[in-house]
């Protein structure tokens, strides 16, 4: 069974589509279609699979995207990783903010290590604004567990006389 194929339109002047058609006709392509369909094949499954061969220069920037696409959500995961493994505790008792004032270094090195990238200061940031949304009822059942604990440790207590003896 073939799959149903869509169809997409641009939003180009007559004048920019005759340049375009020049353009195609001397890096081969027969048509659009063929471009665009080899533009798209080549961003989604990369040069391998594309059925219609790019211009170098188009085919080296899809790449480039491509590589910085899958980088960032090798980071992305990473952080968010990171965050599990390291600040969990932290964030659900104090907050994102002072997790990371607190383990930013930690946080850091254990991207490094996973990625061999630095993560930039507010990818942090708004990977933990991600990370409390999307974890948010695992972060409120430890919260709720570490305070019932202390609650109850706090009632179990002798009560403290106030250093007088009696």
């Amino acid at each position: 069974m073939q799959q149903k194929r869509l169809s997409i339109n641009a939003n180009i002047t007559v004048e920019e589509t005759k340049t375009l058609d020049k353009i195609l006709h001397a890096a081969g392509f027969q048509t659009r279609t063929d471009y665009i369909t080899a533009l798209l094949q080549t961003t989604i499954y990369g040069t391998a699979q594309a059925l219609h061969k790019l211009p170098s220069a188009v085919d080296s920037w899809i790449h480039t995207v491509r590589d910085l696409a899958q980088t960032r959500d090798k980071i992305l995961h990473a952080i968010l990783d990171a965050y599990d493994e390291i600040a969990l505790p932290v964030i659900a008792m104090r907050g994102g903010k002072t997790a990371l004032e607190l383990l930013r270094s930690e946080i850091e090195a254990s991207v490094l290590e996973k990625c061999g990238v630095l993560p930039a200061p507010e990818d942090l940031d708004t990977c933990m604004k991600i990370y409390q949304n999307i974890r948010r009822p695992t972060l409120l059942q430890h919260r709720t567990a570490q305070l019932a604990d202390q609650y109850r440790a706090n009632i179990s207590a002798p009560p403290s006389n106030g250093g007088t003896q009696s």
